[in-house]
């Protein structure tokens, strides 16, 4: 397994453990000891020294059941689709094409995102401060850093 499939990799990525304060600070709680921190990094620091693969494995097996592990670079999912989808990056097969620049993608969605850059399109509006963005992920990660939640 990489260490990009950590414990602290699978939280950030799908905000299972990002908290907020009274005073409007976020913190990060490490799902094994339940320690606070102030960054991915930090808390990836912490799983790293303080926590064995072993107990960060099963925190991630007992959150998805994980069945599916790509043979290039060990990366696991729960169906075999994602797995399959996952290989194209691997096998450089990028099947969608944008019709308006010809740069080709392994997946439908990220072309879809990608044509926005064509027509300026940014659906997604942050109902904070207004600003709007081509895609959710965007989206979320402009709440967390600029606007202090990543809460939809």
């Amino acid at each position: 397994m990489l260490y990009s499939q950590t414990a602290a990799t699978y939280h950030a990525n799908y905000k299972c453990n990002k908290q907020s304060t009274e005073a409007g600070t976020f913190f990060i709680r490490c799902a094994i000891c339940k320690r606070q921190f102030g960054t991915r990094t930090q808390l990836e620091t912490h799983l790293e020294a303080e926590h064995t693969t072993e107990e960060q494995q099963i925190l991630i097996d007992g959150r998805k059941s994980v069945h599916h592990e790509c043979d290039v670079c060990g990366r696991r999912f729960s169906q075999g689709i994602t797995l399959r989808r996952h290989k194209l990056r691997h096998e450089g097969i990028k099947p969608y094409q944008c019709d308006h620049c010809q740069r080709r993608f392994t997946q439908k969605g990220t072309l879809k995102t990608h044509l926005r850059t064509h027509t300026n399109e940014k659906p997604y509006l942050c109902p904070v401060c207004g600003d709007s963005f081509r895609s959710a992920g965007t989206l979320r990660n402009h709440r967390i850093r600029r606007c202090g939640s990543g809460e939809s």
